[in-house]
């Protein structure tokens, strides 16, 4: 749900609801909580290890998209923020791995789209592209790869803000 107080606030929430929806599954969070087994160690083994995983839409969704794991990824702000946020840039995308690929490989809910039935839904349905996922975990690594991948990072992430700003 995130390292910051104020996002596992926002985020943890509906994460926790969302995994009431799906209770086949045991739902463990990175970083101490109340009410659900959590996890102390990296994100990603706790990963590693998952069927399916919520995240945020920053680091730890390209951790996820980079091991294949299925998941959605959620973002919410302050509503003054999240207006600012929208008014200055206009991307399709939020999660780190679609930012990369330029499409949408995690489902990303941003704001009132991150409810805990949209969750659950969108999780159940990232579990019938289990294959869709873990082809997208290569392309992300080749993207990623070689001597100069922060600079290719970098460089995609600002055409596909520019091309949001147009």
């Amino acid at each position: 749900p995130g390292s910051r107080e104020n996002e596992r606030r926002r985020h943890l929430p509906p994460m926790r609801d969302a995994a009431r929806l799906l209770p086949e599954y045991r739902p463990i969070v990175s970083g101490a909580c109340e009410g659900l087994d959590s996890y102390a160690g990296p994100a990603r083994d706790l990963l590693v290890g998952s069927d399916i995983a919520v995240s945020k839409t920053g680091t730890v969704s390209l951790e996820a998209g980079l091991l294949g794991v299925p998941t959605v990824a959620i973002y919410r702000m302050a509503p003054m923020t999240y207006w600012i946020a929208r008014a200055l840039v206009r991307t399709p995308y939020a999660a780190m791995p679609n930012l990369l690929l330029g499409r949408s490989l995690l489902p990303d809910l941003i704001q009132g789209e991150a409810t805990p039935k949209r969750i659950a839904s969108a999780l159940r349905a990232a579990l019938g592209r289990t294959e869709e996922f873990r082809a997208g975990a290569g392309e992300i690594r080749r993207i990623l790869s070689g001597p100069v991948a922060s600079v290719r990072a970098a460089e995609i992430l600002l055409e596909t803000l520019d091309e949001a700003r147009r």
